[in-house]
């Protein structure tokens, strides 16, 4: 009621405005007020207002009264309107109630997480990519060869990188890891000849030893060697790799061939591909 009054005498100032809602609540309301914290200044009227709602308003059961919402149904007799009005009344809730229930903007971002099958970000819009592809690492299906799984027996292996050159040629290390490569092998036909090789293997070149070239060289007189200035290095060691030479053959592996270029490095260090 103080609200309409003050609108219709038009007081503007909170000091008045506040001065009009003690009057119209009456001495008893005033003495109540006294006793309030947080009341404000004799010019704050927001303040007061608070105050007398937080001692006069009852405390509100939010989930009760959406139950009761959820329960109400057009009376016997009770036209459309009136439902209407009934149902808008029982949806009222306080503002604080209302603030501490919005639901968050649909826009926030999700935490993402990363595929273990074929290694993009997780949950996917639709099927997995690597639902029904064959990994080229293990051969069983579902996944993708980069995030293949499979263990095979530990060997020692030597994996090729890419490093700053002072020099016009490239300079490439090899990578000769001590806690046992897990990486896992496969079947390749180099030249027609099947190689046990590790693929995917993040290299900058491809890498085959000793012993496998002269596999190759036995039956195709065509994988011949050329020279290469190259500089291969195990890690961590400054003894440069006996590279014998480079040679260029065909890798096949199930369907895709492909012709590539082929380091040799003396002795038995295994193979890798890029």
């Amino acid at each position: 009621m103080e609200e309409m009054a003050i609108i219709a005498t038009n007081i503007t100032e909170a000091k008045q405005k506040r001065a009009l809602l003690l009057h119209y609540a009456g001495p008893a309301v005033d003495k109540i007020f006294d006793t309030l914290s947080d009341t404000g200044e004799d010019k704050d009227y927001k303040e007061a207002v608070d105050a007398l709602n937080a001692y006069f308003l009852p405390q509100v059961n939010s989930t009760f009264k959406e139950y009761n919402f959820r329960q109400a149904k057009q009376q016997h007799g009770e036209n459309i309107d009136a439902y209407n009005t009934r149902l808008r009344q029982l949806a009222i809730l306080p503002t604080s109630i209302k603030k501490n229930r919005q639901i968050p903007p649909g826009n926030q971002q999700i935490p993402t997480q990363k595929c273990r099958n074929c290694g993009g970000i997780f949950p996917h819009n639709g099927d997995c990519p690597a639902k029904g592809k064959e990994c080229r690492a293990c051969g069983k299906s579902g996944h993708f060869a980069k995030v293949c799984r499979s263990k095979p027996n530990r060997r020692e292996i030597h994996q090729v990188s890419e490093t700053p050159s002072e020099e016009p040629e490239y300079l490439f290390t090899v990578q000769n890891n001590h806690q046992h490569n897990t990486s896992p092998l496969c079947e390749v036909h180099i030249a027609n000849e099947p190689v046990q090789t590790i693929i995917d293997s993040g290299a900058s070149v491809n890498i085959i030893d000793e012993s496998t070239y002269e596999k190759i060289r036995k039956y195709n007189q065509s994988a011949v060697l050329t020279t290469s200035q190259s500089k291969i290095y195990t890690y961590g060691s400054n003894m440069e790799l006996t590279l014998l030479g480079m040679t260029t053959a065909e890798i096949r592996f199930r369907s895709t061939t492909v012709t590539a270029t082929f380091y040799v490095t003396k002795g038995r260090n295994g193979n890798l591909l890029s």
